[in-house]
């Protein structure tokens, strides 16, 4: 099943910038691994793996970011979707 590797990010915030990744497409992934580090005015957030998998794509490489969806509501936290996996789960 494929699914996003996602950075949460306050409401408050419009960005983040990816800092780095610690895999290449391809890579097979643990639950937990260090996936990707990610960096908003305010702090670094580390992206742990949220499943066992293989990364299949990266959206937002090092150095780039990622906004706020211009139509998110202006309260509550936002996900910001930086690259996708697949688990060997089925829906």
């Amino acid at each position: 099943m494929k699914i996003a590797i996602t950075v949460p990010i306050s409401y408050e915030v419009q960005e983040a910038t990816v800092e780095k990744w610690y895999k290449k497409i391809g890579d097979s992934i643990v639950a937990g691994d260090s996936l990707l580090d990610c960096a908003t005015e305010k702090v670094v957030i580390e992206i742990p793996a949220p499943a066992d998998g293989v990364l299949l794509e990266i959206i937002a490489k090092d150095g780039e970011s990622v906004f706020r969806p211009e139509h998110a509501p202006t309260t509550g936290n936002w996900d910001a979707t930086v690259g996708y996996m697949e688990t060997g789960n089925t829906p």
